[in-house]
Order: C-alpha cells, then structure tokens, then sequence
C-alpha cells in the first residue's frame, strides 16, 4: 500500500498535507510532485523530471531529478506517504493511488496560480 492516508495538494493555497498534517515543500519539491502525479502510473525520466521543474537553471541534470525526489520521500514519508518507485536506470514511478487517497484542489476559475506551468500539461 503506497499510502496509509490522503495526500492532498492544494494548487490555490499551494499547499500539501497528508492526513491532516503539512509538509513544507520548497518550490521545486512541489512542483515535482505535481509533475509525478499528473504523470500518475507512468516511468517518467529523470532527465524529463528535471527539464519540467527547473526554474532558472541553464542546464537541468539528472542529478536535480534525483535530489528532488529524495527530499520529497524524506518529507512525505516522514507524514506517512510513499508513493514515488524508482525504476532502476530509467528514472520514478508515482503509483496510482487508491479512489480517495489524492486530493487535487485547483484554483477556482478566474484566480492565477503560482506555477508557471499551465496546469493542463500536469
């Protein structure tokens, strides 16, 4: 079992909690774990992960996938959340969790998010 309760992630106040506890992400972490779970299921690279989520940075590593992921295991998974599986070689795996396990909250129509990636491509 990926997750012993909800992970919710709240676009407008950009926001995760698990349960009902809050896990501080920095920017990057966030926007990571969003690029995972709009990707739910998939093996995503590390050099995608990375060109997806770097913001400034000239030259997007591996390396950067690699940090990201290990800070946001350490974060959600000392809330009780693990549900990033790497694929040996290749890159990470969000698992599909079960119905009522996520909790995606967007912003209501009309208000700008934080991200800089438009949402649809999530």
């Amino acid at each position: 079992m990926a997750a012993e309760q909800p992970l919710t992630i709240n676009l407008a106040a950009w926001s995760v909690q698990v349960g009902d506890r809050t896990v501080e992400l920095t920017y990057q972490e966030f926007r990571t774990l969003l690029y995972l779970v709009g990707r739910a299921g998939e093996v995503v690279k590390r050099s995608e992960i990375a060109a997806a989520v770097r913001t400034g940075h000239r030259g997007a590593s591996d390396r950067m996938a690699d940090t990201y992921i290990a800070r946001l295991r350490k974060k959600l998974g000392a809330a009780g959340w693990d549900a990033i599986r790497t694929v040996r070689q290749i890159g990470y795996r969000y698992e599909t969790p079960e119905p009522g396990a996520l909790h995606l909250i967007r912003p209501r129509a009309g208000t700008k998010s934080k991200m800089n990636t438009p949402l649809t491509e999530l």
